[in-house]
């Protein structure tokens, strides 16, 4: 399971839904930023630590995205942050609430 997003808020949410309602134990989580090449990534992997509540120790490698031709914009000062749960059950679970809710919500 893998949800990214560049707004802390949602990590949060995101980190509540995978912890509380999930059950996700601590180590099982992973975190992995994705930068533009002018930003540092030391810096970014510090703010998404705070953010989610994962270690640092528990990122991926932060990917970072080198594209001469695009004009860079701080919109995004700390990227993108991804939470990685590896998970087969967890991954089957939510897809079966997924279905459950699409059913639920799209009956015509």
């Amino acid at each position: 399971m893998e949800f990214t997003n560049s707004g802390p808020a949602m990590i949060q949410v995101m980190m509540r839904f995978f912890s509380e309602i999930c059950v996700v134990p601590k180590d099982k989580f992973r975190g992995h930023v994705y930068l533009h090449s002018h930003l540092k990534p030391a810096t970014a992997e510090e703010y998404w630590s705070t953010v989610s509540g994962i270690p640092t120790t528990q990122f991926h490698k932060t990917s970072v995205q080198h594209n001469k031709n695009r004009i860079q914009k701080d919109t995004l000062p700390y990227g993108t942050f991804a939470i990685v749960v590896c998970d087969t059950k967890l991954k089957l679970t939510i897809e079966g609430w997924t279905r459950g809710l699409k059913e639920c919500l799209l009956k015509k």
